[in-house]
């Protein structure tokens, strides 16, 4: 095991889903707001340019973003808007077309496209909205004749993912005299939550000029390096704090509570010893660090088992697969039992397999590729959520 004597810093980006709803609020606000610390990940820039191109005006000052919104609903269209690959944009910005006159037309990358969205669809036509899908390209489109969301109560689904009722939230704020009716379970609740906390800041018709609202850091992006940590034996400190609201707040806290890192001040650290017992971790209120903690499995002297699996296999790749993958190219057990159930653990013999991880084009599982070691395919697919990721590894390791 390698020890890495001195303290690594590490700059983490702004929170990419603390920046795509601050974003869409601002958008939709009175007056002019000052964004700060806004993600720099593409994710980001695809909604920034789907938003600019609607109506919304921008302009940067010293690294805050100025916003000057459409005072309510979006402008009536015919607009052509692109989310490039994230599911994100696209659920918030189709939920906003259902209270746009006109024409809206929404497309992103062929991946995003196949991704589920039907509960979010089916909502739109059962309140008045006409929604189709049309052939353009390599990836086809959806349009969403909208205008027709009424005010009154809206009853939103649940299912599959909290990013349909966001949008919906956020859609409801714009449009004002809106009623929005929670399903008895939302999946990755915690996510809900974030945009229930962001709407406090950005109140319904006031006029915003020169309000301020500031990005936390990405507390996805530190599940990386903590792990990292665990398995170095080292420290570290972030330079940004993060939200302690976050979903994946809850991993960090994971980790200290199973004593695997301590923390002190600011500074984490590996503890001394691993536990002697197979741990459990439930990924369903935080399903990005699935790749990362199948890494942190592989090192654990009894492994992991990892439940809440269920929308794992409908991330930007099946996940589930990209875990098991990842265990085995470390030389680590991985063994599916159902479908809600996955065990990873070290192997006990052989050397571990070489050659080239294939992140699927996911962010996610080529980070994960990359602090465990391995060289991975598609490294410049961490852009979508960290565009300085290697840098910020290499400080790390080199530290």
């Amino acid at each position: 095991m390698s020890h890495l004597p001195s303290r690594a810093s590490i700059e983490l980006p702004g929170c990419k889903s603390a920046s795509a709803r601050a974003l869409v609020l601002a958008a939709c606000g009175h007056g002019t707001r000052a964004l700060k610390g806004l993600s720099d990940c593409e994710d980001t820039h695809f909604l920034k340019s789907a938003l600019e191109t609607w109506g919304a005006k921008f302009h940067a000052e010293e690294g805050t973003l100025m916003v000057e919104g459409w005072g309510g609903c979006p402008p009536s269209g015919p607009v052509f808007l692109n989310a490039g690959e994230a599911a994100t944009n696209l659920r918030f910005l189709l939920a906003l077309s259902g209270i746009c006159d006109g024409e809206i037309t929404l497309t992103g990358s062929p991946a995003l496209m196949m991704r589920p969205h039907e509960p979010l669809l089916e909502f739109l036509r059962d309140n008045g909205c006409k929604v189709s899908w049309v052939k353009n390209g390599p990836a086809p489109c959806l349009k969403v004749c909208g205008g027709a969301l009424p005010s009154g109560e809206w009853k939103g689904p649940g299912e599959l993912s909290s990013q349909f009722l966001s949008g919906l939230a956020l859609a409801a704020h714009a449009r004002g005299g809106v009623s929005l009716l929670l399903p008895d379970k939302i999946a990755s609740s915690g996510y809900f939550q974030m945009t229930e906390d962001i709407l406090k800041s950005f109140p319904s018709q006031a006029v915003d000029e020169g309000a301020e609202f500031e990005v936390p850091a990405d507390a996805s992006a530190a599940t990386f390096f903590l792990v990292l940590l665990a398995i170095r034996r080292s420290r570290l400190f972030f330079t940004r704090a993060w939200s302690q609201e976050h979903p994946e707040a809850q991993v960090a806290r994971w980790l200290l509570d199973s004593q695997i890192l301590q923390k002190k001040g600011k500074e984490f650290s590996a503890t001394s010893e691993y536990p002697n017992t197979e741990l459990e971790v439930n990924l369903d209120p935080f399903p990005d660090a699935g790749p990362a903690l199948a890494v942190l499995a592989s090192h654990l002297p009894h492994g992991l088992s990892f439940t809440g699996l269920q929308r794992l296999r409908i991330k930007e790749s099946d996940r589930i697969d990209g875990m098991v993958r990842l265990a085995n190219a470390v030389g680590a057990q991985a063994l599916l039992e159902g479908d809600n159930l996955l065990r990873i653990s070290p192997h006990s013999a052989g050397p571990k397999p070489g050659g080239v991880f294939d992140s699927s084009g996911d962010h996610r599982l080529a980070m994960a590729g990359a602090i465990a070691g391995l060289e991975v395919s598609q490294p410049d697919c961490v852009a979508k959520s960290f565009p300085g990721f290697w840098s910020e590894l290499r400080r790390f390791t080199e530290s």
